[in-house]
């Protein structure tokens, strides 16, 4: 199941979440991961991929 909403895309991980969101972060350009998870942020780091922590996710939000 998949779905955009606003800008954000929603994919259902049929297995494990972090080998989805690296599988993602490799395929993909512009991709932002927002995580806290230190060994996933490395592994996605490690892709070229974009990284940012829950806080700046939280300050994007308008409400």
């Amino acid at each position: 199941m998949e779905a955009d909403v606003d800008g954000v895309k929603v994919v259902h991980a049929p297995g494990a979440g972090d080998d989805t969101i690296a599988a993602i972060a490799e395929n993909q350009r512009d991709v932002v991961v927002v995580t806290a998870d230190r060994e996933l942020s490395q592994r996605v780091r490690s892709l070229n991929a974009e990284v940012v922590g829950p806080s700046w996710l939280i300050d994007q939000l308008d409400y």
